[in-house]
């Protein structure tokens, strides 16, 4: 597995695979890294302080939110965010310089399953993956419908990118964001959000 963006550690749906999961993490808040490094997991795992792009040496900023789940290399989209409860939450409280890294410059294994998770940059991550995608089995992807940040890719966008790599959307989980915080329900609101998982048929 390799994860890019991987804040708070991997997922708990890989429980049942721990003994036989090996795991290249991304997560280029250093001070969360330093954080997943500090715990005994029971899982074979490298935590990795970088951020992940389309191109070697490219030079960006990583935007920390009040939210930190919610940075991002890119910015938030202010004029989109402020009219939703969890808005607030977007709000950048500091910034850092970073260099980014092509994965397949940096896995020097080839992917079962790749996981993207990184606010807005995901179709930038997988064009960086290059020939690793070929062999890969499934790719879970955070995606957005809506500009959460500027200039990002939308689902649309990602979607045709997958498809066009041979992947087929196996599932996709929604989330919403209500105007009004006082209305809690799951569904209802903008949808805003989701986690896409796609297939390569055959493997």
């Amino acid at each position: 597995l390799v994860d890019v963006g991987a804040r708070g550690g991997i997922d708990a749906r890989w429980k049942p695979f721990h003994s036989i999961l090996e795991v290249i993490a991304f997560e280029p808040d250093a001070d969360e890294c330093s954080r997943l490094n500090t715990f005994a997991w029971p899982y074979a795992v490298k935590w990795i302080p970088a951020a992940l792009g389309a191109a070697d040496g490219e030079r960006v900023t990583l935007h920390i939110c009040k939210q930190p789940g919610c940075s991002s290399l890119l910015v938030p989209n202010d004029s989109l965010c402020r009219n939703f409860a969890y808005g607030p939450n977007m709000e950048v409280v500091r910034s850092v310089p970073l260099v980014l890294s092509r994965m397949d410059s940096v896995v020097g294994v080839q992917p079962d399953v790749i996981k993207v998770d990184t606010q807005g940059t995901e179709i930038d991550v997988l064009k960086g993956a290059g020939a690793l995608l070929d062999k890969t089995v499934a790719v879970e992807l955070e995606v957005e419908f809506i500009p959460q940040y500027r200039e990002q890719a939308l689902f649309s966008d990602i979607d045709l990118f997958m498809r066009a790599q041979g992947f087929l959307l196996r599932g996709l989980r929604r989330s919403y964001w209500r105007n009004d915080a006082r209305f809690t329900h799951p569904f209802g609101g903008q949808l805003i959000h989701g986690d896409a998982l796609y297939i390569r048929p055959g493997m």
